[in-house]
């Protein structure tokens, strides 16, 4: 069962030159994702939020024409395969003409908000979005396990503590905030709709008022930086990991916030801007020793 919303793309939604922002293009498809839990019967209701939690683990974004503002896009989803413990969401972004102008996949694992354990997607419950495991946006994909050569050291670095704005209806930062914390760590004449390639990793949920480290690291497509940061840890249980949003629960945290005070992050530069291909922002504890999320552009 294939779903659709058209999204009108707003002055908050664009950067530089008027051209949607990769966050408001994640943020169109975690809302059409409300769309197709509502087809399946999957709605919010307090009840159902008592009994499971979707959370995303993975994000992949590409987009082949950057709307601009005034535009209307429309946005599909579907279910396109599960497992025990995952299932897969794909996305077509399409423009007035019919043409697909961005195409992403996620993965989501469903949670006991009470127990915070992992509950199993059975057949019956996944019946409900038909899934068409014969349609993906991405044929072959599987999302990578992220690696980091312990030598690569950051370009740049700064802190943010993290405000109002960012958090969703679980009380922590929704998972499409996190881009508002790429354009305070990337360099100077660089922004994240600059990117036309974006995959993020979810590993733990920051809250109100966490200091968060942000690390900034560049790299050539060859050399392959893309995973668990340094000695960072992971969320070590499943109540951690990922960002709630929506596969099929609606009602689970679509408030996207911006960043709010972002400007007061403190920012160190450690060398010279790198001019790879690979732009990896890290987000951990102040500490450095917990990864939050991981996001990847290119």
């Amino acid at each position: 069962m294939q779903v659709e919303q058209k999204f009108f793309i707003g002055a908050q939604d664009v950067g530089a030159g008027n051209k949607v922002r990769n966050k408001a293009l994640l943020e169109m498809l975690s809302n059409v994702a409300i769309v197709h839990a509502n087809a399946a019967g999957q709605g919010w209701t307090e009840e159902m939020t008592r009994t499971a939690v979707w959370v995303v683990l993975h994000w992949k974004l590409e987009v082949y024409r950057r709307a601009g503002l005034c535009e209307v896009l429309t946005a599909r989803t579907w279910c396109a395969d599960h497992d025990r413990l995952r299932a897969y969401r794909d996305y077509e972004l399409l423009d007035r003409d019919g043409q697909v102008v961005a195409k992403a996949t996620s993965d989501w694992t469903a949670l006991d908000p009470v127990k915070g354990s992992l509950i199993r997607l059975s057949p019956e419950w996944m019946a409900q979005y038909q899934c068409e495991p014969d349609k993906r946006a991405f044929p072959g994909y599987e999302f990578p396990r992220r690696e980091i050569p312990a030598a690569a050291e950051p370009l740049r670095t700064g802190f943010f503590t993290v405000n109002h704005s960012m958090i969703d209806y679980n009380h922590h930062v929704h998972n499409t905030a996190y881009m508002d914390l790429v354009d305070e760590i990337l360099p100077e004449g660089l922004e994240e709709a600059g990117f036309d390639h974006v995959e993020i990793t979810y590993k733990k949920e920051a809250r109100l008022g966490d200091r968060l480290l942000l690390e900034y690291r560049a790299c050539s497509g060859e050399e392959g930086i893309a995973g668990n940061a340094g000695n960072a840890g992971n969320s070590g249980s499943a109540r951690t990991s990922g960002n709630t949003g929506n596969f099929g629960n609606a009602g689970i945290s679509e408030n996207a916030g911006t960043s709010g005070n972002a400007r007061t992050s403190e920012i160190t530069e450690t060398s010279e801007r790198n001019t790879g291909t690979e732009h990896l922002i890290y987000v951990k504890s102040e500490d450095g020793k917990v990864l939050h999320t991981i996001i990847k552009l290119y």
